[in-house]
């Protein structure tokens, strides 16, 4: 609709900006403060894994809580890298709010927000990762980053996923592993028996196929 052309229009503007603000900021978080950093992907604001599957209700209540918890418990040296959604761009920005928290906690050089950098990069050099039950945790698993959810998650289990307290995690992410063979397995279960082949945007070529999903392995052609 129309009322959508205003964030979507914003949403290119900012990604601009937001570009050339944090030129050299990718460079430096895989650089200089390797393993130095605390990454936390944010949701958008409507997600209903926030709304249901959390007890944050918001996105801002999300970010007040980790930013207190890391000001209070992080090792002195320790960086928190903020990232914001590439979708929900347009539609918030969370920069006043974490400017103001930064103050009145003291963190002055030491928290970051940040936006389009690449996500794999900042997962590898990450030491550790804080989500609410993103699917990001799952690339985290993947990039072998210690991970803490603060919500209802799928992958939320011993040997993927720090069981102790926010608090606790600050300390013992740089001594955490993640156990392979059980995230072998369990993404392994989760392609075999949540995931379809195709896309929502366009219909498959197919003999027959009036959708872009393959929902058998007998569709797929020999």
């Amino acid at each position: 609709s129309l009322r959508e052309a205003l964030p979507w229009f914003s949403s290119f503007c900012r990604k601009g900006i937001y570009a050339w603000r944090e030129r050299g900021v990718q460079q430096q978080l895989a650089g200089p403060l390797a393993g130095q950093y605390f990454l936390v992907p944010l949701q958008v604001h409507n997600d209903a894994q926030i709304q249901i599957h959390s007890g944050f209700d918001t996105v801002e209540k999300f970010i007040h809580y980790v930013v207190r918890s890391f000001a209070v418990q992080a090792p002195d040296a320790t960086h928190l890298v903020i990232k914001h959604h590439p979708m929900d761009r347009g539609y918030h920005d969370y920069g006043k709010l974490i400017r103001y928290l930064g103050r009145i906690h003291g963190l002055k050089g030491r928290l970051h927000y940040i936006h389009d950098q690449h996500l794999p990069t900042l997962l590898q050099h990450a030491r550790g990762v804080v989500v609410v039950n993103s699917t990001v945790g799952m690339s985290a698993l993947y990039h072998n980053a210690p991970l803490k959810a603060c919500g209802a998650a799928i992958y939320d289990m011993p040997g993927l996923t720090f069981s102790g307290s926010l608090k606790d995690f600050w300390h013992e992410a740089s001594s955490l592993t993640v156990n392979r063979e059980l995230f072998r397995r369990f993404r392994s279960y989760l392609v075999e028996h949540t995931q379809l082949n195709g896309s929502f945007y366009k219909r498959l070529n197919l003999p027959g196929s009036h959708a872009g999903l393959v929902w058998s392995r007998s569709a797929l052609p020999p």
